[in-house]
């Protein structure tokens, strides 16, 4: 009877995996963006938001 009151925890290690993937892309991708001027404004703003949902991901990852 203990065992059924016992939540069982998700694996959270694709997300931590995405969420790395997701932040090296992201910087990678920013570096020549930014080097290149202010006419890929958009392609930065979608880097940013990978590397910001990439932090998330991991933060929720190593979260209990």
């Amino acid at each position: 009877m203990p065992n059924r009151l016992i939540k069982k925890k998700k694996d959270k290690t694709p997300w931590g995996v995405l969420g790395v993937i997701l932040l090296i892309g992201g910087i990678t991708a920013t570096i020549p963006l930014a080097l290149k001027g202010g006419q890929y404004l958009i392609g930065i703003l979608i880097t940013a938001l990978a590397v910001i949902t990439g932090i998330l991901l991991i933060a929720w990852a190593f979260s209990n």
